[in-house]
């Protein structure tokens, strides 16, 4: 989680990307982006690509993906419009 960068994290506002892989963890992980102020979006890669490093054919991670969360602080006027946000702590995982 994020509980020990948490005053670093209020006194800068970096970007973050969190993993948010485990979904027994993943509400509390969200609770804690939003109690920073932050807005959360869900980024949910797939792990092969096929330009890959050892250009490797073969996607032996048939359609598994990685699930993270690109984080902003709410200040920045940005968006993300092509990654969906995660409004609550339950909101459905990707």
């Amino acid at each position: 989680m994020l509980v020990g960068a948490t005053e670093t994290i209020r006194r800068n506002r970096p970007t973050l990307y969190v993993g948010n892989a485990m979904a027994e963890h993943s509400a509390a992980l969200i609770g804690q982006i939003l109690a920073l102020d932050y807005r959360a979006y869900w980024h949910a890669p797939p792990l092969f690509s096929r330009r890959n490093f050892l250009d490797a054919k073969g996607d032996i991670f048939a359609s598994m993906r990685a699930v993270n969360m690109l984080c902003l602080p709410r200040e920045r006027p940005q968006s993300v419009p092509h990654l969906r946000e995660a409004l609550a702590p339950n909101d459905p995982r990707p």
